[in-house]
């Protein structure tokens, strides 16, 4: 896989490789953040819209 696409770095091709054995621990921490993200948009949606960042 390395050869596959010249000039990707090593983290990202190591990592692909590991994520067919670790995607169920991968999707267990997403899920345990996913409250968490879901509040930070809702009170970042509260804010006022001139008070809001530019990235919601």
């Amino acid at each position: 896989m390395t050869g596959a696409l010249p000039g990707l770095p090593q983290g990202v091709v190591e990592r692909r490789r590991e994520l067919d054995t670790t995607i169920a621990a991968d999707r267990a921490l997403m899920d345990r953040i996913a409250d968490l993200q879901a509040a930070h948009l809702h009170q970042l949606a509260a804010l006022p819209t001139a008070a809001r960042p530019a990235s919601i």
